[in-house]
């Protein structure tokens, strides 16, 4: 018996012409410091992010309004602040996917705290990592 196999391929115009998802159609999400996401280079990306501190762990929950949909976008903890961003990096985070994320980071709220001045900054994508879409400081 034959069998026959129907495949089905996208035309990627369409996901890339679809809008952006907003806040408002994503679940609310808490934790015990909520940190504002400020758009940067114009790219209509903002949010927020939520550190859940687990004793010696940290839960970053991160949503941004305004990501491209399917974007899956760098994301990571660096010293500094939204406008001098520190080289060196501090802690990678889950890439966010169409501009949602959950990490979990080896830190407890007095580790980072130690660590001085931290931000979290969400670039373009892997081939555009210079540029900065979103920013959020740490202030702790």
């Amino acid at each position: 018996m034959a069998m026959s196999v129907n495949y089905f391929w996208a035309d990627r115009s369409l996901v890339d012409n679809l809008p952006p998802i907003s806040s408002s159609e994503r679940p609310v999400f808490a934790g015990d410091i909520i940190i504002d996401m400020k758009e940067m280079a114009g790219s209509g990306e903002s949010g927020r992010v939520a550190l859940t501190f687990l004793g010696e762990k940290t839960k970053i929950s991160l949503l941004l309004d305004g990501a491209p949909y399917g974007a899956l976008q760098p994301a990571h903890i660096h010293k500094g602040t939204c406008d001098v961003i520190g080289e060196e990096l501090v802690y990678k985070l889950t890439f966010p996917a169409t501009g949602s994320s959950d990490s979990m980071i080896e830190a407890s709220l007095d580790e980072l705290r130690a660590q001085g001045p931290l931000v979290i900054d969400v670039h373009k994508s892997f081939s555009d990592d210079k540029t900065v879409v979103s920013c959020g400081e740490i202030d702790l």
